[in-house]
Parts: C-alpha cells; sequence; structure tokens
C-alpha cells in the first residue's frame, strides 16, 4: 500500500513538473524568437526539499512539494 502512495506521489509530482514545464514553453514561444529548451535538474529533491529545473539561461524554476488532493477524501455510493 505504501509503495502505492509513493508511485501515485511521483505520477502526480511528474505531471506537475510536466505542466508547469509546458506553460513556461508556451509562454517563451509567444516571442519572435523560438527556443528549445532542455531543462536539467540543478538540484535533486530530497525529501520536503525543492527541486530547481533550469529550462533555459533565462528561466530557473524552483518547485516545491505541494499536495494534489486533500489529506482525506470521502466517496459516497449510492445504487437503486
Amino acid at each position: 500500500m505504501e509503495s502505492n502512495q509513493l508511485v501515485d506521489a511521483n505520477v502526480r509530482e511528474f505531471l506537475a513538473v510536466t505542466i508547469i514545464l509546458l506553460i513556461a514553453l508556451s509562454c517563451s514561444a509567444r516571442t519572435e524568437n523560438e527556443v528549445i529548451a532542455y531543462p536539467r535538474i540543478l538540484e535533486e529533491r530530497m525529501a520536503g526539499e525543492n527541486l530547481v529545473l533550469k529550462i533555459t539561461e533565462d528561466i530557473t524554476l524552483n518547485l516545491e512539494r505541494s499536495s494534489v488532493l486533500a489529506d482525506e477524501l470521502h466517496f459516497v455510493t449510492s445504487g437503486k
């Protein structure tokens, strides 16, 4: 169970980073010059620490861990 939660957290983190990268790239694509970016991890994330991604020479993202879901989820089902 704990392994599944870790995988889910990693998937959510990957999706969040991907979305942020897409937003950053779409903002830079609005300029007249096209930019091809190869993001690099400058500082790797340890438990509770930030992740620093260098997108281009001008764009560096400082990402911090956040929770996508609430601490508790309540599911309600009903049947006929």
